[in-house]
């Protein structure tokens, strides 16, 4: 069993993807005769994928694999077909999110397939596959990361490419050598199933070699333009390709490499001898479908290069297309390559002319031209093609300007006359309207100067062309009315009546609009005016709520009433999205989400209106997520109603997204959407995705701030945008290029937040919830990860430093960089360069808050809040070896606040760490003893030491843990200043400091729980060692009992 018309790498064949290729069946390709598929469960499969009704096929291939109607064969393949099904849907979807989703289905549908049946005749189609979605894979890596500008992306891009490089090479040396064994066996009549068998093979042989050139050539568009690697990638394919060719010239599968191989020349900038090769290729006699679709790509191709500035063959341009155009049947002509090629002929015809008025001014030839570019351009715009608005242009530069006078209006005499009149008038009309309409937006982006003022012309010119034209239409269709007998063909009357409401439309008549357009659709709902009818008449009801007040309540009624309408009438069609996006504008403003939900699944997927659905949606339900949660605190767990709406407003908005074009000119409500796609990412955990959709070329909100972006003009979006870039570089700073952006945003959000006392509480606010979001990030991170985000975080620590005034924003930044420091110190020894400079950054920062708490009185928040700060820098001083300044600001405290035992604690760990350093063992004693006699208390120490610590400590259940670490604090001071001694002296100190241990022990047999006994007994058989005693610990001490 085969499929009657198997797709041959689905993913090369979107040419607005990755430009590789192969838009042909399997059996076009080889020049097979397919076998008949004598199936009718995958002849009907075949039919649902054809005209897009994947959700339906998936369905059923789910229901036939239990149904009794169904063979045995065709359930054994349905993984298979899953999986052909799913990589045919994911082409056709412009959501990215279920792309990838039902790739990976599709992968694992064709893997389980291949892995189960190792010899179906289908396997090798399944693996062929399964290459396919590597290459698929790599093609959406490569289109996000070109579109976000993520180098990290389109590395994995030309990762995966690699691996589908790998992948093919593999497949089609293991077929080689599966074929190598049977390739020249002759088979009898009786052998028909062996060579079958054989000629498959040769098909999935043949079929691998055009892979693995493909893959190369996709490869090369990974790659940077003008670079050694995308210039090796393409040489690899053309010799690949050149091969082929090679040793099948007279298969069709090596036409079609001939044809590849002269893409990549084209592309490699060997044009003449990619012309060459194009050349051989259209002048083959053969006029066989297959030949002719090698013919159209060969020309198609072949006419960017004639008509290049560099070689200007336009005669050789105008001659192929127009013996082409003349053979052409229509649904070549129609066609997507079809279309191109009469765009770029009737390019050519004009280029022609004026090369030709250049070299002989008047030349009678050159107005012919002229007059054939036209023709072309007009049948062009008549159809709807991807090159419909370049073609409108076109003729906007050929047709001549002119006032309009009423006398130079033709007017019919007969309804056949008027008819024809108004048809060719509309035509007209219609093209320069749409020019009038969509220019002003491409010249207010354009930078090019030149550019801009021939822009301006065409705009000009439409302007007097939509006047003229819809003059000479509004008069001819009035006549034809008039003339109207019972004898007019309904369509013709219905055809005026719509011509007639779009002419309404267009001069802000939009109740006779209205009335036509509703009338067309209610009264000829099943002819071809209706749907249009219904369109007009929509846009008129629009029109009239928003500019007259005295009829909105109307309009709107029958907004809703025409909208729905046209769902329930035309539910499976297209161009009833606008009647939905109508009916979603009003469930929006009823906050009822499951409705805009339900009105958005009857738009089809592949509407032109679908995008704008999404993003109008998407925005509704981010809306109602920032709603759920205003006026709770960060910190406020969110219920699973509210995360879901942070969830599905995000997947509606990358969808709607996901349709955006980076040439394509992005206003205000389209703006909102990819900054609201942003933030829901970013709320979603997703910061390289938003970090992607912020810096979107085209349509990026760091780039709408910009020039005459949709954002420029309005400050706080301008500040809204920042915040939100901010926050994704933040959250993705561990991507390449991300960290490098923090610094540049930052100084742009402070400029734009302005000096007033609002603007700066809203960067500092900004500043610290982002550097909040990057310590959160931190206390997660891998150690490789580590030293980034530190940095990262220090960076906006630095910053909100210098533009925080208040006590508290202050402490927090301080402790942060004293938290940066003690994260990246083990205590021991002196402080790494890395933390060494976070310390220092956290008694900058506190010495700034003591400055201005002694310049203002009202600074500090508590009446503890000095000595707070003072205690922080104290640590700091230490790890940083200033005693000296600790031990002074401690004193400063000590002596108007003795009885704090915390500070107290804290001088006398200072003298005992600082007792350490050479020549300064003496400090041991006053770590014990206390030091600095204060006068005005009878000459007591104002720093107590760890002995009267514990003294003052010992039996106060409040101070319980206190007095069990000054005692043992004590006992290792006397131990280490006897350690450091000799002779009668040391032992002096090590039997104090193994009595104050026993002491302790004595009053208190349990030492306050395992973990001081633990750190009493260790330091006990220090003691020991160094009095050279058996080092038994306490134990000793209950001996001795």
């Amino acid at each position: 069993m085969r499929l009657k018309n198997a797709p041959i790498f689905l993913s090369l064949c979107r040419m607005t993807k990755t430009p590789l290729l192969l838009c042909l069946t399997l059996n076009t390709l080889l020049a097979i005769q397919p076998l008949n598929a004598g199936e009718p469960d995958e002849e009907f499969l075949d039919a649902m994928r054809e005209v897009g009704y994947f959700d339906e096929a998936l369905l059923y291939l789910d229901k036939m694999g239990t149904s009794p109607l169904s063979t045995a064969a065709f359930r054994q393949a349905i993984p298979y077909q899953r999986g052909m099904t799913l990589i045919s849907a994911s082409q056709r979807t412009t959501d990215n999110l279920k792309r990838t989703r039902m790739l990976r289905s599709a992968e694992v549908s064709l893997r389980e397939f291949a892995e189960n049946h190792s010899q179906h005749p289908l396997r090798t189609k399944a693996q062929i596959q399964l290459g396919n979605v590597l290459v698929e894979k790599a093609d959406q890596q490569m289109e996000l990361g070109r579109r976000g500008n993520n180098q990290t992306l389109i590395a994995s891009a030309r990762s995966s490419f690699q691996q589908a490089h790998e992948y093919f090479s593999g497949l089609r040396d293991g077929l080689e050598e599966r074929l190598d064994p049977i390739n020249t066996v002759q088979f009898d009549p009786s052998q028909k199933e062996q060579k079958e068998a054989r000629d498959n093979l040769r098909t999935d042989y043949l079929q691998s070699l055009v892979y693995v050139a493909s893959v190369s050539e996709a490869a090369a568009g990974a790659e940077e333009e003008g670079s050694d690697e995308r210039k090796a990638l393409l040489e690899k394919a053309a010799g690949e390709f050149g091969m082929i060719y090679k040793a099948y010239r007279r298969k069709t599968v090596g036409l079609y490499s001939r044809l590849y191989q002269a893409r990549c020349l084209q592309k490699l900038g060997q044009e003449l001898d990619a012309l060459s090769l194009y050349t051989d290729l259209f002048d083959q006699p053969n006029d066989a479908p297959v030949f002719r679709d090698v013919k159209l790509q060969a020309i198609e191709l072949a006419m960017r290069i004639w008509l290049d500035e560099k070689h200007k063959k336009y005669a050789e341009a105008v001659n192929r297309g127009s013996t082409w155009l003349r053979s052409a049947d229509r649904d070549e002509r129609n066609s997507q390559r079809g279309c191109a090629i009469r765009l770029s002929l009737a390019k050519g015809n004009l280029l022609y002319a004026a090369y030709l008025d250049e070299k002989q001014p008047g030349n009678t030839q050159a107005n012919q031209l002229r007059a054939d570019a036209k023709d072309v351009a007009t049948d062009l715009t008549k159809i709807r093609n991807p090159y419909q608005r370049e073609a409108r242009e076109l003729l906007a530069d050929i047709r001549g300007g002119g006032e309009v006078k009423m006398t130079d209006i033709p007017r019919a005499a007969t309804f056949a006359e008027a008819r024809d009149l108004s048809n060719e008038a509309m035509q007209e009309f219609q093209n320069a309207n749409y020019l009038m309409a969509m220019l002003p937006e491409r010249i207010r982006y354009e930078k090019d100067e030149d550019e801009k003022k021939k822009l301006s012309g065409r705009l000009k010119q439409s302007t007097v062309d939509v006047a003229r034209f819809r003059q000479q239409a509004l008069v001819n269709l009035e006549l034809a009315l008039k003339f109207t007998d019972g004898d007019a063909p309904q369509d013709d009357l219905n055809l005026i009546r719509v011509f007639l409401a779009q002419i309404y439309l267009s001069r802000g008549q939009y109740h006779n609009t209205a009335v036509i357009g509703e009338f067309l659709a209610r009264h000829y709902t099943a002819t071809s005016t209706a749907q249009p009818g219904a369109q007009l008449a929509l846009n008129a009801y629009q029109q009239i709520a928003r500019t007259q007040p005295m009829s909105e309540q109307f309009a709107r009624a029958k907004l809703k009433s025409l909208g729905q309408f046209v769902l329930d009438t035309w539910p499976a069609e297209s161009e009833t999205a606008e009647a939905a996006l109508v009916l979603i504008s009003f469930a929006v403003e009823d906050a009822d989400l499951k409705k805009t939900r339900e009105l958005l699944d009857r738009i089809p997927e592949a509407a032109d209106k679908r995008g704008d659905a999404e993003r109008m949606v998407g925005r509704a339900y981010w809306a109602a997520y920032l709603r759920a949660i205003d006026g709770k605190a960060a910190s406020e767990p969110k219920t699973p109603e509210v995360l879901a709406l942070a969830t599905d407003a995000m997947n509606i908005l990358a969808a709607g997204v996901g349709k955006l074009t980076s040439d394509q000119p992005i206003d205000y409500p389209t703006g909102l959407s990819v900054l609201a796609l942003a933030q829901a990412y970013l709320e979603n955990h997703r910061a390289v995705e938003a970090m992607n959709v912020v810096d979107a070329i085209g349509y990026g909100p760091m780039q709408l701030i910009k020039g005459d972006g949709a954002f420029a003009d309005k400050s706080p979006l301008v500040e809204e945008t920042l915040r939100t870039a901010l926050k994704s570089y933040v959250g993705a700073a561990n991507e390449t290029g991300a960290s490098g952006k923090i610094n540049a945003t930052i100084i742009e959000l402070k400029k734009h937040s302005g000096n007033d006392a609002e603007g700066k509480k809203r960067l500092i606010g900004t500043l610290v919830g982002v550097a909040q979001t990057l310590q959160k990030q931190l206390a997660a991170a891998s150690p490789e990860q580590r030293t980034s985000l530190a940095a990262s975080f220090a960076t906006f620590l630095e910053q909100v430093g210098k533009e925080a005034s208040d006590f508290q924003t202050l402490f927090w930044v301080g402790d942060s960089f004293r938290t940066l420091a003690l994260a990246s110190d083990s205590g021991k020894g002196q402080p790494t360069a890395e933390a060494a400079e976070y310390y220092i950054q956290a008694q900058e920062v506190y010495d700034d808050i003591l400055a201005k708490g002694k310049a203002d009185s009202k600074f500090f928040v508590t009446s503890t809040s000095a000595v707070q700060i003072k205690l922080r820098s104290v640590t700091v001083k230490r790890r940083l070896y200033k005693f000296t300044a600790a031990m002074d600001l401690l004193v400063e405290v000590l002596s108007a606040h003795p009885m704090m035992v915390n500070v107290q604690k804290e001088a006398a760990l200072t003298y005992q760490e600082w007792a350490g350093f050479p020549d300064r063992r003496a400090l041991y004693l006053k770590a014990v003893a206390g030091a600095h006699p204060d006068m005005d208390r009878k000459n007591e120490n104002a720093v107590w030491g760890w002995g009267k610590i514990g003294k003052l400590t010992q039996g106060n259940p409040r101070f319980r843990e206190e007095y069990f670490e000054a005692r043992l604090k004590m006992a290792e001071c006397r131990y280490l200043y006897g350690a450091s001694a000799s002779g009668a002296e040391k032992a002096k100190y090590l039997a104090y400091a193994k009595q104050d241990i026993y002491r302790t022990s004595r009053a208190y047999p349990k030492l306050g729980g395992d973990q001081h006994q633990a750190q009493f007994d260790a330091l006990l058989r220090k003691i020991q060692a160094a009095l050279k005693e058996p080092q038994r610990g306490l134990a000793a001490f209950k001996q001795k009992k």
